[in-house]
């Protein structure tokens, strides 16, 4: 029978607390690959910007806008490289 293998020990930090397992920055390199991926998939959100309502003799109108943010596909790409490459940079540290 062989011995049980010690727990991975990671650097600690001046207080003596262990650092996280994952680094923050890689953590940050996820969500860029998310958020790229996501405007890939929905390249154009809109968001309501105002509503007004008109009184128009005995009718009333609703008047709605709505704000369209278009995200270009080059943008989505770049997103997704570079959070990618913030991973695979930290990794390997």
């Amino acid at each position: 029978m062989s011995a049980p293998k010690p727990p991975k020990s990671y650097s600690t930090t001046s207080g003596g607390k262990k650092a996280p397992p994952f680094h923050p920055i890689a953590i940050v390199g996820v969500l860029m690959v998310i958020a790229g991926i996501a405007t890939l998939i929905h390249p154009r959100i809109e968001m309501p910007a105002q509503e007004r309502e008109v009184q128009i003799n005995d009718n009333k109108a609703i008047i709605s806008t709505k704000r369209i943010i278009a995200f270009p596909t080059p943008f989505s790409i770049i997103l997704i490289v570079a959070g990618a490459a913030q991973i695979f940079l930290v990794k390997r540290r």
